[in-house]
């Protein structure tokens, strides 16, 4: 496509000052965010449970933000106009497998 190279291999920022990256703002690398992550959300485990095996203070942090930013992963509220609602009371026969 033509993408220069130096903005493939940008490390994310959200640019709002000169030399800002995510990571440092997050204080691990998205390698270690995701390991993190997948051991609390698909594996169940308890922060508590994975301190021995990245540490206290990074899998705070990434809990603490997981915690304060659940309300990103809600749906949002809307205006119901009919009795039910897709997604909500009502799922699709088609959604079943009939």
């Amino acid at each position: 496509m033509g993408v220069p190279e130096r903005i493939i291999n940008k490390k994310p920022s959200a640019d709002l000052w000169p030399g800002q990256t995510d990571e440092d703002e997050l204080g691990l690398s998205y390698k270690e965010a995701d390991e993190i992550l997948k051991e609390i959300i698909e594996n169940f485990r308890k922060p508590e449970e994975i301190y021995g095996i990245f540490g206290r203070e990074k899998v705070d942090r990434v809990f603490e933000l997981l915690r304060r930013n659940q309300f990103k992963r809600k749906m949002p509220i809307i205006a119901k106009l009919s009795s039910v609602s897709i997604n909500y009371e009502f799922v699709a026969p088609r959604d079943w497998g009939n």
